[in-house]
């Protein structure tokens, strides 16, 4: 099922939303004043401007603020779980699951769904990554190319590997909640057995988590407390917040390796969850 599902129109459309959402986003032209998307600021100004406008117009910058994008946490995981849901919701609906079950059992039957979702969801975040990052690439200067770039090096690294480090560990994070979005999914697909429902729920959720943080911090900030790690955990893990735990631990100065434990625990328990509600299913049939 890997493969139909990853070479199939829907993953196409999938990974084709993902990168327009992404380069439709707003960008600050600070000498002009414009908000702008990104596509039509590298049309409209050329690669020199853009040097001249300073190290935040930098390919490498942009790309790795794509998870800042006004509505990119929100929309995520419908892009993400799409692929799996349109094709498991018609056998799930149609009762054909049934066959595969007897066939190979309830727990391998599980098993290979959850692992079909997360990497079609995973895959979704590297192929919608790798398109977008060689378009802005295209479009806009290297850091190469800045006769000044300290804040970057500052955030992201002083040299080229240091950068790449920074980059891949970006996307192994977006990947892993790729990942998991995709399998809460497929939880709600067996659960309501609606594909509408199980592709908006999440989407409701991270909205509503961005605006339960967004007034937490700035709770924060009016009480002038700081964003310290002992402040921010009543947030911390919000789905929301899972697209900048990469970032986050480096702050607390935290290892990512706890946290990848974590992101499995909690694979486990979503696939545990699957299982039994694909086994009431079965009994109840």
């Amino acid at each position: 099922m890997i493969k139909r599902t990853i070479f199939s129109r829907a993953f196409v459309i999938a990974v084709a939303m993902f990168v327009v959402s992404c380069l439709m986003h707003s960008i600050s032209i600070v000498a002009t004043g414009e908000n702008i998307n990104i596509v039509k600021a590298a049309f409209k100004y050329s690669k020199s401007y853009f040097v001249i406008m300073g190290e935040d117009m930098s390919a490498y910058t942009l790309i790795n603020g794509i998870r800042d994008f006004e509505w990119f946490s929100v929309v995520f995981p419908i892009f993400v779980a799409f692929p799996f849901v349109y094709t498991f919701i018609n056998e799930w609906k149609s009762s054909v699951y049934m066959m595969s079950v007897t066939r190979c059992g309830e727990k391998a039957y599980v098993f290979r769904k959850i692992i079909c979702a997360s990497v079609s969801g995973a895959t979704v975040v590297l192929a919608g990554m790798l398109v977008i990052s060689i378009l802005i690439y295209l479009m806009y200067p290297s850091v190469s190319d800045f006769p000044i770039h300290e804040i970057t090096d500052m955030a992201y690294g002083e040299n080229d590997l240091a950068r790449f480090g920074y980059y891949m560990r970006m996307i192994l994070n977006l990947s892993i909640q790729g990942a998991l979005c995709a399998v809460v999914s497929a939880i709600l697909v067996v659960l309501l057995d609606d594909m509408f429902y199980a592709l908006s729920i999440p989407m409701i959720v991270e909205y509503l988590c961005k605006k339960i943080i967004n007034y937490y911090y700035l709770w924060l900030r009016d009480n002038d407390m700081d964003y310290s790690l002992k402040n921010s955990f009543p947030v911390l893990f919000l789905p929301i917040e899972q697209f900048f735990m990469d970032v986050r631990f480096d702050v607390y100065n935290l290892d990512y390796r706890l946290y990848l434990l974590i992101a499995i625990l909690v694979w486990l328990l979503l696939g545990y969850i699957f299982y039994l509600l694909v086994r009431r299913r079965r009994m109840h049939v």
